[in-house]
């Protein structure tokens, strides 16, 4: 199943990131997102991980999906270990005895 991004805007104060956005990611297939500082890429990701929530419009065909992400920076949580780092994005059954293992 795609995923649709329909009519989607954000905007930060004054500042327009995008506005009416539609773009349709097929599944199976890589993208990229390319552009200078600021243009909004981050904040397309962050709307699509569920991290920020946009303005207007509609993500379509994410819902129940497991959608990950590798950022530039550290998204580590500093106060944990690298233990429950790792757990944080595991499966809900999964122990960090299972996590140990497989180091």
């Amino acid at each position: 199943m795609e995923v649709r991004l329909i009519h989607l805007s954000k905007q930060f104060n004054e500042k327009v990131l995008f506005k009416d956005l539609n773009i349709s990611f097929q599944e199976g297939r890589i993208n990229c997102l390319m552009g200078a500082s600021g243009i909004g890429k981050t904040t397309l990701i962050n709307i699509l991980m569920g991290f920020v929530k946009q303005d207007a419009g509609e993500v379509q065909g994410i819902k129940g999906r497991r959608v990950s992400a590798v950022f530039q920076e550290d998204r580590l949580i500093e106060h944990w270990d690298a233990l429950k780092n790792v757990k944080l994005v595991c499966e809900k059954n999964i122990s960090i005895e299972q996590i140990k293992q497989d180091l």
